[in-house]
């Protein structure tokens, strides 16, 4: 085997190297020649750390057997169990356990080795954790899922606070879940953000995950300490089947949370122009209003400019089929743009004041302005086309007739 070691590496360098790379060889012969099994390199991680971030079976057991502490940590103080039900290496993880690791470790971020295996999916991980009595309801205390958020994109930010059946219901695995539960792990957490692993799965869109719950006791109007509901949730994130089901299920289209905020306050306030659709069709009361006097319409305009400066949202035509002044037509190019389009068509009241004594398009910069007014002046138009047709002397009326 060729080996790439710096010509005036340390056995110590040179042990780290072997273990991340696989070389058991090279591992026993350092080891050997006295090698020190629990160096650590820059980034403060041991030889055991990487060959258990890796599944490195053999090499794990060599290093134990010389000696490797195995709960030395690197910097964010997680352990080689941490890694490994990280990585879903399930024979080190056992290896690891049968050499007296600790099971319910915490790392810097108050993560546990299970809160991981639930965090990235490893079943069998899980599984093996909780059969060997890890604390099934442990939470961590800052963010542990910050990383998910380059890959996969997410727009939650889950508080910390997060038990493994919260991160579990975010990510949708129905089968860790259903292992969780059998284990005693609590529908009922709260997160930092009062949130239960109930909200987070409708947040985030999954269905049997809410199916599930509710086969244990859950019920779907069930409220943080916010008052948010499930339903509140899912229109905030745009879920558009989730919140079609959850009515479906009986979901309460107008309940309110402390603030006096309905599902389609959220929806309008985030632009799910979709979720705000099916909202109305379903009986929303459009006019609404919550502790601040403000109405979904008021919602939408407060965050047409957020849209504007940050460039979301596609070019969409005018469902008036009338040309749109160009300072207007911006707030027709973004998502709440499209939201007040919605809401003044199907009769949302723009007259009403909030508790500032704004109406909605008070609360806008010039363009909004604008385009309120073109959509007044269409209006106002079509009122006049309306009356002119209408018959005005007997014998239009008899010809009419």
């Amino acid at each position: 085997m060729v080996r790439f070691f710096a010509p005036f590496a340390s056995k110590d360098d040179k042990l780290v190297v072997a273990a991340k790379r696989g070389d058991f060889r090279n591992v026993r012969t350092l080891l050997a020649r006295g090698a020190n099994a629990n160096f650590k390199d820059k980034h403060h991680e041991s030889p055991l750390f990487h060959a258990s971030k890796y599944g490195y079976v053999s090499i794990v057991q060599e290093l134990l057997a010389q000696g490797a502490d195995v709960m030395l940590p690197d910097k964010t103080k997680s352990t080689p169990l941490h890694i490994a039900a990280h990585k879903g290496h399930l024979q080190v993880v056992e290896i690891l356990l049968a050499h007296g690791a600790s099971i319910d470790a915490k790392n810097a971020n108050g993560s546990t080795p299970l809160l991981w295996a639930s965090l990235w999916g490893h079943l069998a991980i899980v599984k093996e954790l909780l059969v060997r009595g890890a604390a099934v309801n442990g939470a961590d205390k800052v963010n542990s899922v910050k990383l998910w958020k380059d890959v996969h994109r997410f727009v939650v930010n889950l508080q910390h606070g997060d038990t493994p059946l919260h991160l579990t219901s975010f990510h949708g695995n129905l089968e860790i879940v259903k292992e969780l539960l059998a284990h005693g792990a609590s529908i009922e957490a709260a997160n930092a953000d009062t949130d239960t692993p109930l909200h987070l799965a409708a947040w985030n869109g999954h269905f049997d995950i809410i199916k599930e719950f509710m086969a244990h006791g859950n019920t779907i109007h069930a409220a943080n300490k916010l008052g948010n509901t499930p339903l509140h949730r899912a229109s905030m994130n745009g879920h558009v089947e989730m919140v079609k089901r959850l009515i479906a299920l009986g979901a309460k289209v107008n309940g309110t949370n402390t603030n006096g905020s309905t599902p389609l306050h959220h929806a309008a306030s985030k632009g799910q122009v979709d979720v705000v659709k099916i909202l109305l069709a379903h009986g929303a009361h459009i006019d609404a209003i919550n502790l601040s006097g403000d109405t979904a319409l008021h919602m939408a305009s407060k965050n047409v400019q957020l849209d504007i400066d940050q460039g979301f949202g596609t070019t969409i035509k005018s469902t008036n089929q009338i040309s749109i002044p160009k300072s207007a037509e911006n707030v027709l190019r973004n998502r709440h743009g499209q939201v007040l389009q919605v809401l003044l068509d199907s009769g949302a009241n723009r007259l009403l004041r909030n508790k500032d004594g704004k109406t909605a398009r008070n609360l806008g910069n010039t363009e909004i302005e604008a385009w309120f007014n073109h959509y007044q002046d269409t209006a106002n138009k079509k009122l006049l086309e309306r009356i002119s047709k209408i018959p005005t002397k007997r014998s239009e009326i008899a010809r009419a007739s």
